[in-house]
């Protein structure tokens, strides 16, 4: 019996084939980290940075079983960043890099400026705290995303090596140095959490000014320090201030902003239905990333492409029924809440195509949200009869 477990282990795949959405708690076998090879003769080669956390090896399993596949495929390198100063249980897969900080949601902006530091060292250069590599293939372009996100990388490589973003609402030809996101517009702006790509030379430059203006972001924040309390990020300090707090995504603006780069706002860069976020869409073959995952068979479901699967798994976020059998469907968009009353599918129709041209929806994702509507007005109508026969009781 021994024996044979060794064979099966030794030929299986990253997870067992026979999985189906039906089955989302058997155990699959992992049996191959996430890829770290780039080719040499590719015009593009993409570097996914992952922050992750000690304790999170569940999530980590989830990206090496579905979209480091892809990755794979495509010769796309991705490592996870973890605290040094916590157990981790799969370092033996070679895909998870330990950076010289405090592991901790109050730390995540030193795992992402490590990350950073770490790939300027891929391209040749001299940083703090990493080795001089020479001997490695010089990636092209940089994309972070947590580990809750589910990426579409080929859809990234095809974009860029077209040299042409279909980016929704409207699209870009590529022009280097660039920032590719979901764009908040603070000050200075800077890139939603569920993801963005970076030219290799905004990385660089980024690593090479911090010799210059030295970013401490190693430790805990003091215990006085003010904080949101829905935000993660952490402490940093600088010779020009006496220490502040920020989220992770702010401080990329921070680090990106005093260079001269292109700003490509993306709305593909989403969070999954019901994750509560300021561009929570429908999943499509139009996405770039998905955010928000809380179960392996989102990232199932995802790397099935099985996008109808996968929306109607997260239900209708933002449907609430009233006791008069009607029903209201909020959304957010750009931090500005929408909401459309209804008790029946009439004229959902119109309406879908109304909310396709008020945000400027190119023709997938627009399908996408008139499903999403033609959900909700079916779990609209359901209720209304459940109301009108007396079966609900409010």
């Amino acid at each position: 019996m021994r024996a044979a477990l060794l064979v099966a282990a030794a030929t299986a795949q990253l997870y067992e084939p026979d999985i189906t959405p039906q089955e989302p708690q058997r155990r699959f076998v992992v049996t191959a980290g996430c890829p770290a090879t780039l080719n040499a003769t590719s015009q593009i080669r993409l570097f996914v940075a992952v922050p992750s956390a000690a304790s999170y090896t569940h999530r980590r399993q989830w990206a090496r079983a579905s979209w480091c596949h892809e990755a794979r495929r495509l010769s796309i390198a991705v490592k996870f960043f973890v605290g040094s100063n916590s157990e981790i249980d799969d370092l033996r897969y070679g895909d998870i890099v330990r950076v010289p900080s405090w592991d901790g949601q109050d730390n995540v902006t030193s795992k992402q400026l490590h990350s950073m530091r770490y790939f300027a060292s891929l391209c040749g250069d001299t940083v703090r705290d990493w080795p001089l590599r020479d001997d490695v293939i010089k990636p092209t372009h940089y994309m972070r995303v947590e580990d809750d996100v589910y990426p579409f990388v080929s859809t990234v490589i095809e974009e860029l090596t077209q040299k042409h973003i279909r980016a929704v609402p409207r699209p870009f030809d590529v022009q280097e140095p660039f920032l590719w996101a979901l764009i908040i517009q603070g000050k200075p702006p800077y890139p939603a959490g569920s993801g963005f790509v970076l030219s290799a030379d905004v990385v660089r430059a980024v690593a090479a000014a911090d010799a210059v203006i030295e970013w401490d972001t190693g430790a805990p924040a003091p215990e006085q320090t003010q904080k949101p309390s829905w935000g993660k990020g952490g402490w940093r300090h600088t010779p020009y201030m006496d220490g502040s707090w920020s989220t992770d995504d702010a401080f990329v603006g921070l680090l990106v902003a005093p260079f001269r780069v292109h700003k490509y706002d993306d709305r593909r860069f989403h969070e999954a239905p019901g994750a509560g976020a300021i561009n929570g869409w429908p999943a499509s073959a139009n996405s770039i990333v998905v955010a928000g995952l809380r179960e392996w068979l989102d990232f199932f479901l995802l790397g099935q492409r099985d996008f109808d699967g996968f929306n109607q798994r997260r239900g209708t976020p933002g449907l609430d029924h009233h006791a008069d059998g009607t029903s209201s469907l909020m959304m957010e968009v750009n931090g500005i809440q929408h909401r459309i009353d209804f008790d029946s599918c009439a004229g959902m129709g119109e309406a879908a195509a109304a909310a396709c041209v008020s945000f400027s929806l190119d023709a997938p994702t627009c399908a996408s949200l008139t499903a999403h509507f033609r959900r909700a007005c079916g779990a609209a109508e359901v209720h209304k009869g459940a109301v009108l026969s007396g079966r609900l009781d409010f």
